[in-house]
């Protein structure tokens, strides 16, 4: 991996990332007010259990496309075998990345 290739992997990765990030914490603010609302408590348990799977379906899904999003990176990067350079770029700021 040329250094080049690693920093431009890590931008993309982080661009990737972060709407998939959001849409997660969306979604655990979402199941929480679902659980803690009036209509879930008065569902049946068919009810909360096909609420609770829908949501908990797309956390997974969301967090399924950060993997994909990292094993791509980390395959780019060279894993283990650049791993010194790997986390000196991944330790870097958006800024520091952005200047590259």
């Amino acid at each position: 991996m040329s250094d080049w290739d690693g920093l431009v992997a890590e931008r993309r990765y982080r661009m990737a990332v972060q709407p998939w990030t959001e849409v997660i914490t969306e979604l655990r603010v979402d199941r929480g007010m679902l659980i803690g609302s009036s209509q879930f408590t008065e569902m049946t348990g068919v009810e909360r259990v096909t609420s609770l799977a829908v949501i908990d379906a797309a956390i997974k899904t969301a967090n399924g496309w950060i993997e994909h999003y990292k094993t791509d990176r980390d395959r780019i990067q060279g894993g283990i075998l650049n791993l010194f350079k790997t986390k000196k770029i991944q330790a870097m700021t958006d800024e520091e990345l952005g200047e590259v």
